[in-house]
């Protein structure tokens, strides 16, 4: 009994392995995604900001805004790095839109626009895939299932043969068909059967199945 629950558990690691294992492929496509979504976005952005840096010289002016705005906003590089930390939750997303809502309703629109994007359609479609290829890596193989129906059969017979011997009240190696009308009107039979899967309804026609099955072997 150990060892086939120390088999589940090993097979049930094996296919937590397989399921991991088969995401690798997926991570590589989303981080590829990624990369060209936060580079259409970055270029938008920081071609928006700086036209407000053109338009209005003054905003340098204001050392702590410029600051800001060239920290998060200054080159396609930190801008991309900036829609991961708000997509990813590195930093608050309000804290980006701040800094930029000065810059115009444009640059504001763009902005937010990714931030809905990535967060409700990117985020959740990465998602769905990531399940989907887990779920198909954790199906169990072909060999295993084999195996884990066989396993369950020699364990049926096993019981099967028990409750039998159990019905051979006389041990004579043979039932005869009173001992196993007998014994079939007995609840703890009838409900061992009944688990295994044999709802008996006629007593007689079962017998005599069993009584052609045993002569043709």
């Amino acid at each position: 009994l150990r060892v086939i629950r120390l088999m589940q558990c090993v097979s049930e690691l094996r296919r937590m392995l397989n399921s991991v294992l088969g995401c690798f492929l997926s991570l590589f496509w989303s981080f590829l995604m990624f990369f060209f979504i936060f580079f259409l976005f970055s270029l938008a952005m920081v071609q928006g900001v700086t036209t407000f840096l053109i338009e209005h010289p003054e905003a340098a002016e204001d050392t702590h805004f410029h600051g800001e705005l060239i920290a998060n906003f200054g080159s396609v590089t930190t801008t991309m790095v900036t829609c991961y930390k708000a997509t990813t939750g590195g930093d608050d997303w309000s804290v980006f839109y701040s800094t930029m809502e000065r810059t115009g309703w444009l640059n504001i629109c763009i902005f937010l626009f990714f931030v809905s994007f990535s967060h409700i359609a990117l985020m959740n479609i990465l998602t769905g895939i990531f399940v989907e290829n887990a779920l198909k890596m954790a199906q169990p193989e072909y060999n295993s299932l084999a195996l884990d129906q066989r396993r369950k059969e020699i364990i049926e017979a096993a019981q099967l043969r028990n409750i039998f011997m159990g019905i051979d009240s006389d041990r004579s190696g043979t039932i005869s068909m009173a001992e196993f009308d007998e014994k079939l009107r007995e609840d703890k039979v009838r409900a061992s059967l009944a688990v295994m899967g044999l709802e008996i309804k006629d007593a007689a026609s079962f017998f005599e199945m069993l009584a052609e099955i045993s002569d043709t072997q």
